[in-house]
């Protein structure tokens, strides 16, 4: 599972992996970043840019597989309209942007 970067451009989201079965513990996480871990069953990855956190998992066997996890990102700002209004003289401070 992984959760939405809170802004365009953002790197505060999480990927998440559960190994709900198969293989023999304990396992072994390394994600693309180089964040490493070791535990039974789950294994989280924060602090991450929108994309696909990549991650090789192997086991007490030297199993392995290597997969990745989609975090997405929200959509930038779009700007669909504006207008501007020019000062009424020179050296006035009445214009509108």
């Amino acid at each position: 599972s992984s959760s939405t970067v809170s802004c365009f451009q953002g790197s505060d989201g999480t990927a998440t992996v559960n190994i709900t079965s198969g293989g023999t513990p304990p396992f072994n996480i390394t994600w693309g970043n180089g964040f490493q871990q070791t535990n039974n069953t789950a294994f989280t990855n924060s602090g991450l840019s929108a994309g696909y956190a990549s991650f090789t998992i192997s086991d007490n066997s030297s199993c392995v597989r290597i997969d990745s996890i989609l975090v997405a990102e929200r959509d930038s700002f779009v700007i669909t309209a504006f207008s501007t209004q020019n000062a009424s003289c020179y050296n006035t401070s009445d214009g509108i942007v």
